[in-house]
């Protein structure tokens, strides 16, 4: 603990932007590119604050003229990024479905499903950096096509969760990996919120088909409409998270439609959200926004909350989706955990991922 704390005292410059640790990270990260490493992995527990260190560095490896892109998978991290890189004061234009490019700029956020479209613009020297946000995609074809046409470039990858569900492994794209605090550590030191887990004993889920790595979802969200989820999420919400706000992961969009109507037909304020709603600009971002202002007390998702979603006054997590992934356990409850002053993160646990798991530190 006292070797994060005093970091930037053993040969690190601080800057304003970064907390001690995030400057103890990029002193290692660059000794591990100084060693001969040309792809990092460097890993942060949610809400430790990846995408602003991530940030930092690239602002520093433009002022040095060099090209750097930002690789996201979804509109949510797109913009996190392009928020982030922003308020770092770093000049970039976008790759994403629906612009132009403008490559006039030394920095670029793309998605990477829109760059290996358009790979033909771009020569496989263009960019010196390659920062890979949510790094545990990496092995997927598209993170594989780009990368390679990039072979050339550093690369950069970061992730709270350095493991993939379908059991694969990084070291295909990733030399050597830097790890950050642990999120006890981030816990104990007040950069996340403490957490209160409730958890019974879990639901049977013998007989549940797999599938991907994972429980088969349209199984399990029949399983859970039929009342076998332990514990009501109506009742325990009231009993532990009453008027705070809460999101609730569930197995479908269906499932996520029927909790939020729940809450709403006990005059708790609720919704649900899912992918069809990108479609509509500026949706997702009105919920997300009603949430963090308190105008709807509970959000419900079908993998679409997960990674990149930051809003800092969400109380607590209601999981109503058993998991075999240690990563997406962590993910879901990672959305609570963001700081705020006198803060105590409470976590609902219906399905047993808890003890599947562990808890969170």
């Amino acid at each position: 603990r006292n070797a994060w704390r005093h970091a930037a005292r053993r040969g690190f410059p601080m800057t304003p932007t970064l907390r001690p640790y995030q400057t103890h990270a990029v002193g290692c990260i660059r000794d591990a590119y100084r060693a001969g490493h040309r792809s990092v992995l460097f890993v942060l527990p949610t809400g430790g604050g990846k995408t602003v260190l991530f940030s930092h560095i690239t602002r520093a490896t433009a002022a040095n003229g060099k090209r750097v892109c930002v690789l996201v998978h979804r509109a949510e991290l797109l913009r996190q990024a392009s928020a982030s890189l922003t308020a770092a004061g770093v000049p970039h234009a976008l790759v994403a479905a629906g612009r132009s490019m403008d490559l006039s700029q030394p920095v670029q956020v793309a998605s990477v499903q829109t760059l290996a479209r358009r790979l033909r613009h771009f020569s496989r020297n263009w960019f010196d950096l390659l920062v890979v946000d949510e790094a545990h995609h990496s092995n997927a074809g598209t993170w594989a096509t780009v990368l390679d046409h990039f072979h050339r470039a550093r690369v950069l990858g970061v992730t709270a969760t350095p493991f993939r569900t379908d059991g694969q492994g990084l070291g295909q794209w990733y030399s050597a990996m830097v790890e950050g605090p642990t999120a006890a550590w981030l816990t104990a030191e007040g950069f996340l919120a403490p957490a209160r887990v409730l958890a019974p004993p879990g639901i049977n889920l013998q007989g549940l088909r797999r599938r991907r790595g994972d429980y088969d979802m349209r199984q399990a969200a029949e399983m859970l409409s039929s009342g076998q989820a332990m514990g009501s999420p109506l009742a325990h919400y009231r009993q532990h998270l009453d008027g705070r706000t809460a999101i609730a992961f569930c197995c479908s969009v269906p499932h996520a439609e029927a909790v939020a109507e729940l809450f709403n037909s006990h005059g708790i304020a609720a919704s649900s959200i899912d992918g069809s709603m990108r479609r509509e600009p500026g949706r997702i971002e009105g919920l997300l926004e009603d949430l963090g202002a308190g105008r709807l007390k509970v959000l419900t998702s079908c993998e679409l909350i997960g990674e990149g979603v930051d809003v800092p006054s969400v109380a607590g997590c209601i999981l109503l989706r058993p998991t075999q992934s240690l990563g997406l356990h962590l993910q879901m409850i990672g959305r609570c955990l963001r700081p705020q002053p006198g803060k105590v993160a409470v976590v609902l646990d219906h399905v047993g991922n808890c003890h599947r798991h562990g808890l969170p530190t």
